[in-house]
């Protein structure tokens, strides 16, 4: 009755209105909360499908915003280190490629046209997010080429992202080819290698770390140890995100998967920087050269030369126990 004061009733016409919207209106509830991705449990073409995608995909952008609002804001106004460091600028272009992504797939389903034109542009602009990621993802692989010679870090580079970058080209294609009855599907698969691909990444750049292979920059303000927590937690985090994408729920499957890009932007911040560790011999940084830079600079460095992070030597520089 609340929804009728105000309203002239005495009119028949109104009356016959009224009850003609409360028959269009949706039944409640309006979406599956917990449904899978099925035909049984969310039919496409449904208000109930459309509603929970719709409501997914929202998750989805909420992640990738704020990664696309705070790099800006906390590495480039507040830290200072956005200018200087490119992995970080490559995630933020792949943030905004996949904020986009978003964008169109949530218009898709409010629109009720889920696999029409526009889930084209969707699926192109998510590998050209996908495709920037595993550019990122290589470049965290290959850190260990920093201090080789240039030609072996850059053809490392450039393999890994070639590969990457066909598979993207190959399952757009193909994809094409056969959108009317596999639509996503070759996208879900390359998605599953995507994310496999980033938690080995972070595997072996813990472990590098831990192994003393790499090491953090002297003007680094975190120490090894909560940089080495931060990787774990990275990797487990990454972890349940997969379970979550296996979980066949589009309320989990789709913020999970924006939550990976997050994950992406805080390892990025902790490694993009690191430097290669190798044996005294004069090959590697000089840490006296960058405090002095530093102080040439009118500030003071975050770590002194009287408190300065002890370089750790890679294993194969280790002396080994005699006799």
């Amino acid at each position: 009755m609340s929804a009728l004061r105000g309203v002239d009733t005495s009119d028949n016409s109104t009356v016959r209105d009224l009850d003609a919207m409360a028959d269009s209106a949706p039944a409640y509830p309006i979406f599956n909360l917990f449904g899978k991705n099925n035909q049984e449990e969310s039919p496409d073409g449904t208000i109930l499908r459309n509603n929970l995608y719709m409501i997914a995909h929202c998750g989805f952008f909420l992640f990738n915003f704020l990664n696309v609002v705070c790099i800006p804001v906390f590495h480039g106004f507040v830290l200072r280190r956005l200018a200087k460091n490119f992995l970080m600028k490559m995630a933020l272009l792949t943030c905004a490629a996949q904020l986009i992504t978003c964008l169109t797939s949530i218009h898709r389903y409010n629109i009720n046209d889920e696999y029409g034109d526009v889930a084209h542009l969707s699926n192109l602009t998510s590998l050209v997010a996908y495709s920037c990621f595993n550019f990122v993802m290589v470049n965290l692989n290959c850190i260990k080429f920093r201090n080789q010679k240039r030609a072996i870090r850059d053809v490392s580079i450039g393999t890994g992202t070639g590969v990457w970058i066909a598979l993207a080209i190959a399952c757009w294609v193909i994809g094409r080819r056969d959108w009317d009855t596999k639509n996503f599907y070759y996208f879900r698969i390359y998605v599953m290698a995507c994310t496999a691909y980033q938690l080995i990444t972070y595997i072996l750049v813990l472990r590098a770390f831990t192994t003393g292979n790499i090491s953090l920059p002297n003007d680094f303000p975190i120490s090894d140890a909560v940089v080495t927590r931060a990787l774990v937690a990275s990797i487990v985090l990454l972890l349940g995100c997969a379970a979550s994408g296996m979980s066949g729920m589009p309320i989990f499957q789709y913020p999970a998967a924006g939550a990976s890009f997050s994950i992406m932007v805080v390892v990025v911040s902790l490694v993009s920087e690191m430097n290669v560790v190798v044996a005294d011999d004069g090959t590697g940084d000089n840490n006296n050269d960058k405090d002095a830079q530093i102080k040439s600079q009118g500030r003071t460095p975050l770590i002194s030369d009287e408190t300065k992070r002890p370089r750790r030597r890679s294993r194969s520089s280790r002396s080994k126990p005699t006799d």
